[in-house]
């Protein structure tokens, strides 16, 4: 068992909306990893994620808990561990925010702008990590591709979010 604390970049975009871009924010939080055997793993994390978009010079953002679960397979057994992983998890909306020609407008739900979000969003992860295995520690490194797998809202139609994450951790071996 490991338990840490990973933080990163995160890159996110809005499908199905003209003109929207990718734009960075903050991921940050803890996870928890159950091995299962010597070469797979079931992992929980508890992340705060930023995922914003801009649209047509405007900024949409909304900010997430998400806790993903994910079944990993690693090979090798050494210093150097790289690993594979898939999983899925729900994401519940902190805030909402829109930026509209520079003037920030912050609400819980973006009612003020009209924007009626979903409070609780699910998607789908992907992704690899090379891990460096030391005696009592884990140095961990992720690329992850999450799919949305739910709409933001239902006014915006099949509106959904689809990032990037890029994760360093590090985590303190627990038991074997």
């Amino acid at each position: 068992m490991t338990i840490g604390v990973k933080a990163g970049y995160n890159t996110s975009q809005v499908t199905d909306i003209t003109d929207a871009a990718y734009k960075g924010g903050f991921t940050g939080g803890g996870f928890l990893s159950l091995g299962i055997g010597p070469f797979a793993a079931v992992t929980v994390e508890g992340l705060y994620v930023e995922k914003k978009t801009d649209v047509g010079g405007d900024q949409f953002q909304q900010n997430f808990i998400e806790i993903p679960v994910l079944v990993s397979g690693r090979f090798g057994a050494g210093i150097l561990q790289p690993r594979v992983y898939a999983g899925i998890g729900p994401s519940f909306e902190t805030t909402c925010e829109v930026e509209v020609s520079g003037t920030t407008v912050s609400t819980t739900d973006c009612s003020t702008e009209g924007i009626d979000t979903k409070t609780t969003y699910w998607s789908a992860a992907f992704g690899a990590g090379l891990d460096f295995a030391l005696p009592l520690l884990v140095i961990t490194t992720d690329a992850r591709y999450n799919l949305g797998l739910s709409e933001i809202s239902d006014s915006t139609g099949s509106a959904k979010w689809n990032n990037w994450m890029f994760l360093v951790g590090v985590g303190l071996r627990i038991g074997k």
